[in-house]
């Protein structure tokens, strides 16, 4: 099904399809990150665009040309922060299940993109269950929502950080032989140099499935760097951390994700993340230079 789709992903289409480089740096077809929506609109004169609201006073632009992948549609919906295109998010159905859907894909878009294997994003959510990978060196995550393994429950993810992020999302529909495929492209954001760990040094190392962890932090880390003005404001907070395990069992890491900004919340879970340790996973593999999520949550009360 998904056969040629190198060729037929460089393609969004109208009534021809519009060539597109290679590698985009800058965007997808005739749509390039920064472009306002009346530009994107005169990209296709002849579209039902429609705008929709949505939270943190973003809009989202649909309607356009559809893009191709071998023979399946997908939907084009264009994310806009202050008019300003920031995300671009291709949908789609397949006709398998993800565990087929996703390999196939990747090995078509490999060649051009290279290999899917940068680290876990705080958008995939659930336990990390399974890691497989395609011949060219992608990485599929697979999780579940629940305590349960149930494979209708189950998630897929991968991505990719170039000149772009791509994050592709494979999740089963009621039907699980049927996989609702998710395509989101953003411009790579300049990294804190300040970090410990670099994203390169992440984006290089296997993920850790299933830790057995020998050390944990308590209750009483959490109460110790739960941040001072959060705490004395009765604020609750989140952050989530990309680590790479240490030859000693250590975690080095860095904060991909903390909310509210501003709040103390990033720095209190790297403080945390020191009373990590493992050495291995629970079927008795070395954890030694693989990446692992951390997700930290922090409740005053």
């Amino acid at each position: 099904m998904y056969r040629q789709v190198v060729v037929a992903f460089a393609m969004l289409l109208n009534a021809e399809a519009l060539a597109q480089e290679p590698i985009p740096e800058d965007g997808l077809g005739p749509y390039k990150f920064g472009m306002t929506i009346e530009e994107i609109r005169s990209t296709s004169d002849r579209a039902d665009w429609a705008v929709h609201e949505v939270e943190d006073a973003r809009q989202v632009l649909s309607g356009g040309p559809n893009l191709v992948l071998g023979g399946a549609r997908f939907g084009v919906s264009l994310v806009f922060e202050a008019d300003r295109l920031v995300w671009i998010i291709l949908s789609a159905s397949g006709e398998s299940a993800c565990a087929n859907t996703l390999p196939d894909m990747l090995v078509d878009l490999e060649p051009t993109f290279g290999a899917f294997s940068s680290a876990p994003s705080p958008t995939e959510r659930g336990r990390l269950v399974e890691i497989s990978y395609t011949p060219g060196g992608s990485e599929i995550r697979r999780y579940e929502a629940g305590a349960l393994e149930e494979t209708s429950s189950s998630t897929f993810h991968t991505s990719r950080r170039a000149a772009m992020f791509i994050q592709m999302t494979g999740e089963p529909d009621d039907d699980a032989e049927i996989c609702r495929i998710r395509m989101t492209f953003s411009p790579e954001q300049a990294t804190d140099a300040g970090q410990e760990v670099t994203l390169a040094e992440i984006d290089g190392a296997q993920s850790l499935v299933n830790p057995l962890w020998i050390e944990r932090p308590d209750g009483r880390s959490f109460a110790r760097h739960y941040p001072d003005q959060a705490m004395a404001g009765s604020i609750d907070g989140a952050a989530t951390l990309d680590c790479l395990v240490a030859a000693d069992g250590r975690l080095r890491c860095r904060i991909t994700m903390e909310s509210p900004l501003g709040a103390g919340f990033g720095a209190a879970a790297l403080r945390i993340a020191s009373h990590f340790r493992v050495l291995e996973d629970r079927s008795g593999a070395s954890a030694i230079g693989k990446r692992v999520r951390i997700p930290i949550r922090f409740d005053v009360r």
